[in-house]
C-alpha cells in the first residue's frame, strides 16, 4: 500500500510532464506537495533545447556577425582595421559564438527563473495566499516549458531553411523589408513575444497559480494579467529604450 501512495504521490519527472501538458492544473498541485529538486528535470529540458538552437544556428549567427564586422571594419583606417582584425576577429567565429551563446544562454534561464519566482512568490503573498519561495522556484521552470518547444521548432526552421528566424511572432506584420529598421520600431518585440507557444505559457502560469498555489480562480485570472503584464514590461521596456539610443 505504501508503495502505491508512494507513486501516487510522487510520479515520475516524465509522467509530470504529460500531465503538464494534458492536465496542468492538477500537475502544478503535485509538483507543490513534492519534495527534492522538482526544477532540475525541466531546467536541463530547456537548456539542452536552448543549447541545441543554438548550435543549429551558429553558423549563420557568425555568418551575420562576420558580415557585420566586416562593415565596421571597413570604417576604420588600413592600420587600426588590421590591429582590430587581429585582436576581434576570432570573437566572431562559429567557435567563440557557440562558447559565448552557451554560457549567456544558461546565466540569462538563471536569471529569468529567479525573477519569475519572485514575481510569482510576492503576488500570491499580495492577493493574500500562501507561498513559499521554493515553491514557486520550483514552478517557474515547469511554467517555460512552452520555450523548450519553441526552442525546438525554431532549431527545425533554421535547418530547414538555412538561414536565422529573422521574424519570430508576429513581426512579420510590421515588416518593411528592412530588418534593422523593424527592430527599432517599438512594437518589434512585443509582438515577437505572441505566438501560439505565448497563449500555452500564459495558460501555464494560471494553472501554477491555481493548483500550485491553491488561489480562487477569479484570483488566478487577475494575477496571471498582472504577471504577464509585467514580465511583457520587463523583456520589452530595455529593447525600445535600446533602440530609441541606437
Amino acid at each position: 500500500m505504501s508503495k502505491t501512495n508512494s507513486q501516487v504521490v510522487s510520479p515520475s519527472f516524465w509522467q509530470i510532464l504529460v500531465d503538464v501538458i494534458v492536465r496542468p492544473t492538477d500537475a502544478f498541485a503535485i509538483l507543490a506537495r513534492m519534495q527534492g529538486v522538482r526544477w532540475l528535470f525541466p531546467a536541463v529540458l530547456l537548456i539542452v533545447a536552448n543549447l541545441f538552437a543554438l548550435f543549429v544556428g551558429t553558423p549563420y549567427l557568425a555568418e551575420e556577425a562576420q558580415r557585420q564586422f566586416q562593415l565596421q571594419l571597413a570604417t576604420l583606417p588600413p592600420e587600426q582595421a588590421e590591429v582590430v582584425q587581429q585582436q576581434a576577429g576570432r570573437l566572431v567565429s562559429p567557435v567563440a559564438l557557440m562558447i559565448s551563446g552557451s554560457l549567456s544562454a544558461v546565466v540569462i534561464l538563471g536569471l529569468m527563473w529567479l525573477l519569475m519566482s519572485g514575481i510569482l512568490y510576492f503576488l500570491v503573498l499580495v492577493a493574500g495566499g500562501e507561498a513559499t519561495f521554493s515553491v514557486a522556484w520550483s514552478l517557474a521552470p515547469w511554467i517555460t516549458l512552452p520555450a523548450v518547444f519553441r526552442a525546438l521548432l525554431e532549431a527545425a526552421w533554421i535547418y530547414v531553411h538555412q538561414e536565422l528566424l529573422q521574424y519570430p511572432g508576429l513581426t512579420f506584420l510590421i515588416n518593411s523589408g528592412n530588418l534593422i529598421a523593424d527592430k527599432r520600431n517599438p512594437l518589434f518585440p512585443v509582438l515577437a513575444q505572441i505566438d501560439p507557444f505565448a497563449i500555452w505559457y500564459a495558460v501555464l502560469v494560471y494553472a501554477a497559480l491555481r493548483g500550485g498555489f491553491n488561489l480562487q480562480r477569479h484570483t488566478a485570472v487577475i494575477l496571471t494579467v498582472v504577471y504577464l503584464a509585467i514580465m511583457l514590461g520587463i523583456s520589452t521596456v530595455p529593447v525600445v529604450v535600446t533602440n530609441m539610443f541606437a
